[in-house]
């Protein structure tokens, strides 16, 4: 089975370094040009399934990208954002040193009460990848959110949490797996560059 791990186009709350988490964005116009070039490079590939983060953002990404309606695809709330919760509408320079853990130090970061931690997030991901595995799909689409995609790589990769953002995860950004004897191996990883979060959110 091969996988394509795909995070959804730019918002503006992405142009503004904003915490969105579970908050519904839609795309903006750079976001929608950004999924339509991604269905360019994926046109060729016979999808037999596509899950898809059940957030607006995302579900217009891959509709966009794939020409598919939404009424086809798998929502996975397994792959949704991880949640910020009260802090999900403030921008990153809002964030006070605790908070800012989470990009900083992720094996600091502590979350606030009614936010989800990593390992909560890890844990969630890790078993909508274990059930894959038992899905009788050549090509399998997953459309889904930057540290959502982060977790993933993580698990895949049986990394230390210290390393969560080592990889540039960008909008409509694509990383491309297989499952090799059972296990999930990177084949091709994001060439997409982050230009708003991750390792470069902050610096020290």
């Amino acid at each position: 089975m091969k996988l394509y791990v795909m995070r959804h186009g730019e918002t503006d709350g992405n142009k503004i370094r904003l915490l969105q988490g579970r908050l519904d964005k839609p795309l903006n116009e750079n976001g929608r040009a950004q999924a339509a070039r991604a269905g360019e490079y994926l046109k060729h590939i016979p999808f037999d399934a596509c899950y898809v983060s059940p957030l607006s953002r995302t579900m217009e990404t891959a509709e966009l990208a794939t020409g598919r309606n939404r009424a086809s695809f798998i929502s996975e709330e397994r792959i949704i954002e991880i949640s910020f919760g009260s802090m999900e509408g403030s921008t990153l320079e809002q964030l006070d040193d605790d908070f800012k853990r989470f990009f900083l130090s992720p094996e600091q970061y502590e979350p606030i009460p009614g936010a989800e931690s990593f390992r909560e997030l890890t844990a969630r991901i890790s078993d909508f990848l274990e059930e894959l595995k038992s899905k009788p799909y050549q090509h399998v689409l997953v459309v889904s959110h930057g540290a959502a995609i982060h977790a993933l790589l993580l698990v895949v990769e049986k990394r230390e949490l210290s390393t969560f953002w080592q990889q540039d995860i960008g909008n409509c950004g694509i990383t491309e797996l297989e499952l090799i004897e059972g296990e999930w191996q990177i084949t091709k990883a994001c060439e997409t560059r982050d230009l708003y979060y991750g390792k470069g959110a902050f610096t020290e």
